[in-house]
């Protein structure tokens, strides 16, 4: 009789426990835990809804537009590389070209000596 009161017990606060919603950062669902907690302590308010199962085709398109805002937000670091890449050489060029003309005015010094 103890083990089935016990089992039951903890069946009940098994069920009990809501593990199908979200938590809410003002407009929007939290991305993570840390997201949540520093909203939290920005404004000391965060909302939790539970995720209706039939509304799956939203889910859906909520599921494409993080991976579009993934797949941008990896663009931009590519694209911000790039950049800097770009940036970087034509200073490598400069370099180059100074230490060349450094070397054909010592030529056209050393042609001219008495």
């Amino acid at each position: 009789m103890k083990i089935f009161l016990l089992l039951s017990f903890a069946f009940l606060i098994n069920s009990c426990a809501s593990k199908d919603g979200v938590y809410w950062c003002g407009d929007h669902p939290c991305i993570n835990k840390a997201e949540k907690e520093a909203y939290f302590k920005k404004t000391m308010i965060v909302d939790f809804r539970k995720i209706k199962n039939n509304n799956k085709e939203d889910q859906s398109k909520l599921d494409k537009i993080l991976k579009e805002a993934k797949n941008n937000e990896k663009k931009r670091i590519s694209n911000e590389k790039t950049l800097k890449k770009q940036t970087k050489l034509p200073i490598i060029i400069k370099g180059i070209m100074t230490n060349l003309n450094i070397a054909i005015y010592m030529t056209i010094i050393a042609l001219f000596k008495p």
